[in-house]
């Protein structure tokens, strides 16, 4: 399996040393000079991690660095900074960043708009919602959303969810999965509306 990493950093040394460093760990890297050009990346070249030199992360504008965090959902992050030649992960490390890049595929995300919401919903493997798992949405879109979930889900798999406390319920399709224990970005499912009786999940006055 191919590897690819977005490298973001204002200093084209900087992107050109860590490009020669993770090849020697035969990954890909797709330079980026600033974090605001992110997105537009993301939304074109599938990608396995993301990582970002500190210096530049601290010049970037308040909605890059948010857009960063919103990433971490989907992707490993990790921020860097390279001293003598070495490379300085924050909270981590090079070799354990590699392991867990490899451990999901590379992807896209969505060009819609998203916008972080947290509604209380039942996620159910079955339309009967017998063994619905009571969670959150953390970011919705009009195509889709992301749920936060402990549970082990497959791409490809057909979901259920609702709003706690409404009947109405809609299917989706699982686009991507991260499973629990993956260290620095939360476990959950990444869903595309399939069918649905009405929009959802939409902001209601339950709890």
């Amino acid at each position: 399996m191919t590897i690819s990493c977005v490298v973001v950093s204002d200093n084209e040394l900087i992107r050109q040393t860590l490009a020669s460093l993770l090849e020697v760990a035969q990954i890909e890297t797709i330079p980026v000079p600033t974090l605001g050009e992110l997105g537009s990346v993301l939304t074109r070249v599938p990608v396995c991690a993301i990582l970002c030199d500190l210096a530049t992360i601290v010049r970037s504008n308040q909605k890059s660095r948010q857009d960063l965090q919103g990433y971490s959902h989907l992707y490993p992050v990790a921020k860097f900074r390279i001293t003598d030649g070495q490379v300085f992960i924050l909270g981590d490390t090079l070799e354990s960043f590699i392991a867990k890049s490899q451990s999901l595929g590379a992807r896209t995300v969505r060009k819609e708009e998203r916008s972080e919401k947290h509604v209380a919903v039942y996620l159910s493997p079955s339309e009967d919602f017998e063994n619905a798992e009571p969670t959150i949405t953390v970011n919705v879109s009009d195509k889709g959303m992301f749920i936060y979930s402990v549970k082990t889900w497959e791409v490809g798999q057909r979901v259920w969810l609702k709003n706690v406390g409404d009947d109405g319920a809609v299917s989706g399709i699982v686009r991507s999965a991260i499973p629990w224990g993956n260290n620095h970005f939360m476990p959950g499912i990444g869903i595309e509306i399939e069918a649905a009786t009405r929009p959802a999940p939409v902001e209601s006055d339950h709890p």
